[in-house]
């Protein structure tokens, strides 16, 4: 796991957040973050959940217009790293709100972003300062079953907390979960990539 403060210029970081809060901005609404590869989220985990997202890049490939406004954050992660990034198969900007519902809950639903075949990292940049950790545990898809998760039987690791300009970069086999806002709006902008 790595993590870099001040990822992009204050100057960036700022303007980012006022692209996505702006007015402009077209959110799509779903009941669950997940999609149906998710064999350790159960339909009635998914029914309890909410966010909005507006999604950069589509299934297809294609990109939204303003993408390269938050590819700049790749672009700080490669000149503040040794990393390289051959591609992006998914990009997305998450909203989630204070939920009465959820409001004793620490963190939701340990999960990965992707199943595929081949090794890929995880970006969180966080888009404001607001409450709500990410919570990233020590087991991997290698070493977890769906059960596991349904049970509770994973061990927390690390967790990091939401501070404007931060990125954390992880593995993206590693289980990690979406800590619950309880003061504000809780903003990410999430990429998976191949290196």
């Amino acid at each position: 796991m790595i993590i870099i403060d001040d990822v992009i210029d204050k100057e960036l970081q700022d303007e980012i957040e006022r692209s996505i809060f702006g007015k402009e901005t077209k959110w799509t609404f779903s009941r669950s973050v997940f999609y149906d590869k998710h064999p350790e989220v159960t339909e009635i985990q998914k029914k309890s959940l909410m966010s909005f997202t507006k999604q950069l890049i589509d299934p297809n490939g294609l990109k939204e217009p303003d993408y390269n406004l938050y590819a700049n954050i790749l672009s700080g992660i490669e000149s503040k790293t040794n990393i390289k990034i051959k591609s992006v198969f998914n990009a997305r900007i998450q909203l989630q709100l204070p939920l009465l519902t959820e409001k004793d809950k620490i963190y939701g639903i340990p999960h990965v972003d992707a199943r595929v075949a081949t090794n890929y990292y995880v970006v969180v940049y966080y888009v404001n300062d607001v409450d709500g950790d990410t919570v990233l545990f020590k087991q991997t898809i290698n070493n977890a079953t769906p059960q596991d998760i349904i049970d509770c039987k994973l061990d927390i690791d690390k967790t990091v907390s939401p501070k404007k300009g931060r990125a954390v970069i992880f593995d993206g086999d590693i289980y990690h979960s979406v800590g619950k806002p309880k003061t504000d709006m809780r903003c990410i902008v999430n990429f998976n990539f191949k290196v």
